[in-house]
């Protein structure tokens, strides 16, 4: 006979279904588009319970966001390695491979919300308090490895608004640009800017 769910065990599931099921409306369909029918019927439940978990469509918003900002500091925290005999090299490669999925859904995602004034001051916050915190780590990891030398000693501000900018940027992300170029490219330009980055562009 099988086992019932525990019940917080079934509430937290039907949250993520919810969750899951509003990032893709709201992608598709903006905010105001976005209604708590529309999320319900694609998270498989009704508006009822949508409205017993989060009270209203905008605190399904606020969810979604910190959901996808947790997602993104996972990746941060995978990947810049603090340690002394961490390969630098490798750590910038694998947050690039890693942060693929969640940036192009950040982008996915906001592009139709910023377009409605109504809602652009809640994506303003998020958007400055993540682009703030993942700058934080980025610069924390900069510094940690020019202390134990394994970076020459520059300044890690400018060395995080390097590559923040470049990471972040849709010409960095073909399926956002529709460039036609396979993932395997995409990563090879991204090797070439961690060559450049590393090395520098000078012939000495």
């Amino acid at each position: 006979m099988a086992r019932k769910k525990q019940p917080h065990v079934a509430a937290q599931v039907t949250e993520e279904r919810i969750i899951e099921a509003a990032s893709s409306v709201f992608s598709k369909e903006g905010y105001r588009g976005a209604t708590t029918k529309r999320i319900a019927e694609a998270a498989g439940v009704n508006e009822i319970t949508l409205f017993r978990r989060f009270k209203s469509k905008e605190n399904v918003l606020r969810r979604v966001l910190e959901d996808k900002g947790t997602a993104i500091q996972k990746v941060m925290d995978q990947s810049l390695i603090m340690e002394e005999d961490a390969d630098v090299v490798d750590c910038l490669r694998n947050l690039s491979v890693l942060t693929s999925g969640p940036l192009i859904g950040e982008w996915e995602l906001m592009m139709p919300l910023m377009e409605q004034s109504n809602i652009r001051p809640l994506i303003a916050e998020y958007m400055f308090s993540a682009v703030k915190s993942l700058m934080a780590r980025l610069n924390r990891f900069f510094k940690f490895h020019i202390e134990v030398g394994n970076i020459r000693s520059i300044n890690p501000d400018v060395a995080t608004a390097i590559f923040f900018g470049y990471l972040a940027s849709p010409m960095n992300r073909p399926q956002l640009m529709g460039t036609g170029r396979s993932k395997e490219e995409g990563e090879k330009t991204f090797d070439d800017f961690i060559n450049i980055f590393m090395g520098g562009i000078s012939k000495d």
